[in-house]
């Protein structure tokens, strides 16, 4: 069963659907990440990652692999993004009847030994915290999603690897990591708090 979900850290989807990503992962075999970018909007590009990087947390929870669904509009674009999806452990799904998108999957089968079963190798958590975005403080991205997007997208601007966590995540083991990052995560569960106590 496929799953898609676009913006699964925004407010939108747990504060007016009543619905979160990681509740929605429960339910489908494989889940997908539908966003539209384009190179021409550059700024954007840790933005994006961020997004792949939690909806990369709750697969790993619930053991299924992760692709995005992107919207490209040149060969810079399509390329781009190929590359981009890849290096975070992530698929690209594409339009195959483009020619652009034929060399780019021809030249990944081609080398199909470098792109199986990819291991994240980052020593550095950073908590999603689906709990504080939902109840703490009031709707409004500035209480939590601001906070939790901006240490992301410092982490990809500075080229230091690291994987999104859940809240769930923090009672289970967290020995891999040097460094858990907790941004503005106010609302905590004591066994997750015992956790964190654990770790440090």
């Amino acid at each position: 069963l496929l799953g898609c979900l676009a913006g699964a850290s925004s407010l939108l989807l747990s504060q007016e659907w009543g619905m979160t990503g990681e509740e929605f992962a429960r339910g489908v075999d494989l889940n997908f990440y539908e966003a539209y970018f384009e190179c021409s909007n550059l700024y954007l590009w840790c933005e994006q990652a961020a997004e792949i990087n939690y909806y990369l947390g709750i697969g790993r929870q619930h053991g299924q692999p992760l692709f995005t669904l992107n919207y490209t509009r040149s060969a810079d674009d399509l390329f781009f993004m190929w590359a981009f999806n890849l290096v975070q452990g992530d698929r690209l799904w594409l339009d195959t009847s483009s020619e652009n998108t034929k060399n780019v999957y021809t030249w990944e089968s081609q080398h199909e030994d470098l792109f199986k079963s990819p291991k994240t190798i980052a020593n550095v958590a950073l908590l999603f915290s689906r709990q504080t975005r939902d109840v703490y403080g009031e709707y409004s991205k500035d209480t939590y999603i601001n906070e939790w997007t901006g240490w992301s997208e410092m982490l990809c601007e500075e080229n230091i690897p690291y994987d999104t966590i859940l809240d769930v995540n923090l009672t289970g083991d967290l020995t891999k990591y040097k460094l858990l990052i907790l941004p503005n995560a106010a609302c905590l569960s004591k066994p997750q708090v015992e956790g964190i106590r654990r770790f440090v």
